[in-house]
């Protein structure tokens, strides 16, 4: 256990010494399970780049790149071990998408999408850090101090200022459910200099990715419900199972049942 909760951006870690000694990255982590698990009677091991998902809550782009990038690490750790063993499934996937980032076109001939992401390699910290710096109520003046120094952006006056308004409740799309949170303001003001647009703050639908290699690999592909994956998994050792399952208005009453009894449940 490395951490009283969750670890630390992976670009947080790269650019502090004293994190690099005391927190290992996904690969390392994955590297030993898969050391401390190959006893020959075989295993399943699930890695999780879990803060993939924070950055999209959080509409950042530097550390949804930095996590990608991470995970990809580990995803190669998890392949080596497979192509030398010989008989063991990786599956790479996701249970949802968040925050809905894509790369948008700008300039001439899109020619500022490349400069977007030509700025998003050079930006050095997560949000979280940026949150420590800016404290509870920034200035303009701090706010493009801190994008300067942590993220190499140059603020314009009005995206410092509405950073700003930001952190007092002022956002300046609080109208939009979507769009009303210090974080989307960041990461809209963040966005005109990476290109990089988010939909939410939330878990969104599009499809995700789904990658398998080794043997049983043929069952994962083309296009399935994310909740086919427990029966794909147990069918590549034979085993089969059903859960319980409930009609709509049983599930209703049910729930009203906890909320009557205990409704902090919900």
């Amino acid at each position: 256990i490395f951490s009283d909760s969750h670890i630390p951006y992976a670009v947080d870690r790269d650019q502090s010494p004293q994190l690099r000694l005391t927190v290992p990255t996904l690969a390392e982590m994955s590297a030993k399970a898969l050391d401390l698990l190959d006893g020959g009677k075989g295993f399943l091991l699930q890695i999780e780049g879990e803060k993939v998902d924070h950055a999209g809550h959080a509409n950042e782009p530097a550390g949804l790149l930095h996590e990608q990038l991470t995970f990809e690490d580990a995803v190669k750790v998890a392949l080596d071990f497979a192509m030398e063993d010989g008989d063991t499934l990786v599956i790479v996937t996701a249970d949802h998408g968040t925050g809905g980032p894509s790369l948008n076109g700008s300039g001439d001939n899109y020619g500022g999408s490349t400069k977007g992401l030509t700025a998003l390699a050079e930006m050095k910290a997560s949000f979280d850090v940026l949150f420590d710096d800016l404290g509870s109520s920034p200035s303009p003046a701090l706010v493009r101090d801190v994008l300067e120094r942590r993220l190499g952006i140059q603020a314009a006056a009005n995206e410092a200022e509405s950073v700003s308004a930001a952190f007092a409740g002022r956002p300046p799309f609080a109208a939009s459910e979507f769009f009303g949170t210090r974080d989307s303001t960041l990461g809209a003001v963040v966005g005109n200099h990476s290109k990089i647009g988010w939909t939410s703050n939330n878990h969104t639908a599009e499809d995700t990715v789904l990658f398998a290699w080794g043997p049983g690999a043929e069952l994962f592909s083309g296009l399935h419900d994310n909740t086919d994956m427990f029966d794909l998994l147990l069918s590549t050792i034979g085993v089969r199972f059903s859960n319980p399952t409930m009609s709509r208005e049983e599930a209703a009453r049910l729930m009203a049942q906890r909320t009557e009894v205990a409704p902090h449940w919900l």
